[in-house]
């Protein structure tokens, strides 16, 4: 396989994923927002390291994670009763989102500890591209 650069292959599927990029780069806040280059280089590299010519959407959406929240701390050992805390946290956001009328939907709740120093998050997507909001 001739080596690519990130640009390449993300230029070769960029009309099939530009919604999916521009829907998350709409919804990401603080330092997060200007980085859509350092997730969208990150997806490319998933992509080579999975042997793959062209970058995917979970490839898309595992860098927009990684960006927002770190890599996964698979070695950090939660008791029985934090990671019951975590989820009674991360699901009272979700339930909270629920009750709003105009929160995105949850589309993923993890427990897993991140290195951004998060012991879970929950994630929302917008069920439809918006561009405009009123």
């Amino acid at each position: 396989m001739a080596e690519r650069s990130g640009l390449q292959l993300l230029s070769g599927n960029f009309k099939k994923f530009a919604p999916a990029v521009l829907g998350l780069y709409h919804h990401m806040a603080g330092a997060a927002h200007h980085a859509p280059l350092a997730w969208a280089g990150k997806a490319a590299l998933r992509a080579v390291r999975k042997g793959r010519q062209a970058v995917n959407q979970e490839d898309l959406l595992v860098s927009f994670e990684t960006v927002i929240a770190g890599t996964e701390k698979k070695n950090t050992v939660l008791t029985d009763m934090e990671k019951r805390m975590v989820a009674y946290h991360e699901v009272g956001h979700a339930l909270v989102a629920a009750l709003e009328k105009h929160s995105q939907p949850v589309s993923k709740i993890t427990i897993v500890p991140h290195t951004s120093g998060a012991l879970g998050y929950t994630m929302h997507m917008p069920e439809e591209e918006k561009y405009l909001s009123t």
